[in-house]
């Protein structure tokens, strides 16, 4: 990559504010980690006007250094941090596995498509029985035309093996395919890592389910109705994505706004059977610390439709709040599965607080007939009757 594709990809990259911190970031951990060179930088002009000094200073690799950048600022940081959460089996004592993982990484790892680095020493809490790692990642991939293997990406990931709630998680990494390359070699390294499959395992909903609505869609009402708040969440549904391979019209439908559960296109969806896959939440959580209220909330999406995964937007770093809401979450949706009541719950919470709206000619009838109970002369109520039926093809008797 030379310096004008690069000075053009810069600027789209940075033109907006919101990010441009955590790229500022990302550039600076670029040059500590593969040029030992410390420095930060305050605005996006200061970094660019440091790439070309630096790259001026370094002909021969200028074009690497910039190509090696240009994946810093496309695959390393990303708006969105991806949390995937897995089941832990292990026997291990806990100073035994976090041993174990120190020595599993304590070389470079080679596994597929990828090689990982341990960034940092690894983590160790010893209360919470919490280890976690920081690797550097490289994805490669072999170019058939000179048949030479060439990289195809940089990034982070960090895995989490939380020992108390056996849960393992990887996130920060917006590389989807660096978790589960990361959750396959540890597998094959004898880890019991089994990622949650909720469309697969809302099947027992499924068998057991009377009513006509999507065993996913009780699921999730479920959740939001019932569960978290009575785990103390404030919940706000952001925007919802429905499918229903049934329909010849629409197979798809995402839907956005405020109060969606109360919007007609939100109820209809729901009283149509279709299938909810994914949902974007705002969770928003009271605690009491040293006598003071404090608000802790986080926003992300919740994925259905292949391994159990929550997305976390920018800004949403704080980690143990957030691995806080995928266990709960996670814990909370096992449950729901395999309860014997979450299909006669899930109906009552439809019935009770999210009716089938009404549709166009059942408005109009309504008005019809609200029209002919206030107007008492006989030729306007027969001017209005014929009105209705000319236009609506509604009879009245």
């Amino acid at each position: 990559m030379n310096l004008e594709r690069f000075t053009d990809y810069y600027q789209r990259k940075m033109r907006f504010n919101l990010h441009i911190n955590k790229r500022l970031e990302a550039v600076s951990d670029y040059f500590q980690n593969e040029h030992e060179t410390s420095i930060s930088f305050s605005t996006k002009g200061d970094c660019y006007t440091y790439i070309v000094n630096f790259i001026n200073e370094r002909e021969d690799d200028a074009e690497e250094i910039l190509e090696e950048l240009y994946y810093v600022l496309e695959h390393y940081y990303s708006s969105q941090n991806p949390y995937y959460i897995n089941n832990l089996e292990t026997s291990v004592h806990k100073n035994d596995f976090a041993r174990n993982i120190g020595r599993l990484f304590g070389n470079e790892i080679r596994y597929g498509d990828f090689t990982y680095q341990l960034r940092e020493n690894v983590e160790y809490d010893a209360n919470d029985e919490i280890i976690q790692c920081k690797l550097d990642f490289e994805e490669s991939m072999v170019d058939f035309i000179t048949n030479e293997r060439i990289r195809k990406s940089l990034g982070t990931i960090k895995i989490t093996f939380d020992l108390k709630n056996k849960k393992f998680i990887s996130s920060e990494s917006p590389n989807e395919k660096s978790h589960k390359n990361i959750l396959d070699y540890l597998s094959s390294q004898g880890y019991a890592i089994r990622p949650y499959y909720i469309l697969k395992r809302a099947l027992k909903i499924k068998n057991k389910n009377f009513t006509d609505f999507s065993p996913t869609t009780l699921l999730i009402i479920n959740l939001l109705l019932d569960t978290l708040p009575s785990l103390e969440y404030r919940i706000t549904l952001d925007s919802i994505n429905f499918t229903n391979i049934d329909s010849r019209d629409i197979q798809r439908m995402t839907l956005n706004g405020t109060d969606l559960l109360s919007s007609n296109e939100v109820l209809q969806r729901i009283h149509n059977g279709d299938t909810v896959h994914t949902l974007k939440v705002s969770l928003a959580k009271i605690h009491n610390i040293l006598g003071s209220e404090v608000h802790h909330g986080a926003s992300f999406k919740i994925d259905l439709r292949g391994r159990l995964a929550f997305i976390f937007g920018d800004g949403e770093d704080d980690e143990v709040r957030n691995r806080e809401i995928c266990i709960n979450i996670q814990n909370s949706l096992m449950d729901l599965i395999y309860e014997d009541d979450t299909v006669e719950n899930g109906l009552r919470l439809i019935t009770e607080n999210l009716p089938k709206p009404k549709t166009l000619l059942e408005l109009v009838s309504n008005i019809q007939a609200e029209l002919l109970e206030i107007i008492e002369n006989q030729d306007d109520r027969i001017a209005i009757k014929k009105y209705f039926i000319e236009k609506y093809a509604i009879a009245t008797k």
